[in-house]
């Protein structure tokens, strides 16, 4: 039987993973979704920070992110890819400025392909583009560092950004 479901991306941080993740999977059971990837690691600030590929529809996944937000052991929970994701998509990562290095972030976009295409004071913008999974581990192995913000989208932003431009001219 062939497998038709389209797969997003779903980032959850929990207090608990073990909670969050079995109480998760439930919520996936009742919906009819599948858990077609994971990872699990450590957020900057100590809960865990658990990355999904998630096979479903998009009502579907946009419901189980609000269930999951509701979770006791869960902090918070995003649909980071609001519409199905394809074998080439781009993520759009910010992350903590003081929580890394340029060196740092340098090494971390190299060993998952991904490129650094801005920086603030508060925050390190990055995109990387790759299948559901390859996007799964980038961010988990970002974790660490500290997630401001994550999205999924079909347009690059590097590197001709609004500041940049207003920059020139």
């Amino acid at each position: 039987m062939k497998n038709n479901k389209e797969l997003f991306l779903m980032s959850l941080l929990a207090t608990d993973a073990a909670d969050a993740l079995s109480r998760f999977c439930g919520i996936l059971g009742r919906w009819g979704c599948s858990l077609e990837g994971m990872n699990l690691t450590r957020d900057w600030s100590g809960d865990a920070r658990l990355t999904a590929v998630v096979g479903g529809g998009a009502h579907q996944l946009d419901r189980i992110a609000q269930q999951a937000a509701k979770l006791c052991t869960v902090r918070s929970a995003a649909l980071l890819s609001p519409r199905p994701l394809g074998e080439d998509e781009t993520l759009h990562l910010s992350l903590r400025a003081g929580s890394l290095t340029h060196a740092e972030a340098s090494h971390l976009c190299a060993a998952h392909g991904a490129m650094i295409c801005g920086r603030t004071d508060s925050a390190l913008r990055i995109e990387m583009t790759g299948d559901p999974a390859a996007l799964a581990g980038f961010l988990s192995a970002a974790a660490p560092y500290g997630v401001l913000s994550a999205g999924v989208s079909n347009v690059s932003t590097f590197p001709m950004e609004e500041e940049l431009l207003r920059a020139a001219y």
